[in-house]
């Protein structure tokens, strides 16, 4: 999508994502799938960036 883009930095800390644990999807009347636990989708989304090329930081010092 932006071939000239290059030296991707994510702070990892800086990203974040948010928790519907598979329970209170149920309870508001949404399908199982809904669900999103915070902890794994946070590690898959830093993970997919990274397989694609992202470098992730620890801290950033300027």
């Amino acid at each position: 999508m932006m071939p000239t883009l290059q030296n991707i930095h994510v702070y990892d800390k800086g990203c974040s994502t948010y928790d519907l644990p598979i329970e209170v999807a149920r309870d508001a009347g949404l399908p199982e799938v809904a669900a999103h636990p915070q902890n794994i989708t946070h590690y898959m989304g830093l993970y997919f960036m990274a397989s694609r090329g992202a470098n992730l930081v620890g801290s950033i010092s300027v």
